[in-house]
């Protein structure tokens, strides 16, 4: 999956180098990078924390893969 994550510049974009480089290394630094956050994250746990509820650690996780495991414990029983 990360292969073709890596790959996705080159397929959306046919064009020269210099072009999809630039969009190749952002790609790389969204995945690798542990310092970028989404701002709705930082955002939500700003007016989680207001309320008394506990952070969370990303939307994807708290929202859809929190879910899907907790979904997937009760079929397995």
């Amino acid at each position: 999956m990360i292969v073709t994550f890596f790959s996705i510049p080159f397929y959306i974009i046919n064009a020269e180098w210099y072009i999809t480089f630039p969009l190749f290394s952002w790609t790389l630094y969204l995945i690798f990078s542990k310092e970028l956050t989404c701002p709705a994250t930082n955002w939500e746990n700003d007016l989680r924390k207001k309320i008394g509820k506990p952070k969370i650690k990303g939307f994807i996780y708290h929202y859809y893969l929190k879910n899907f495991v907790r979904i997937k414990k009760k079929i397995l029983r």
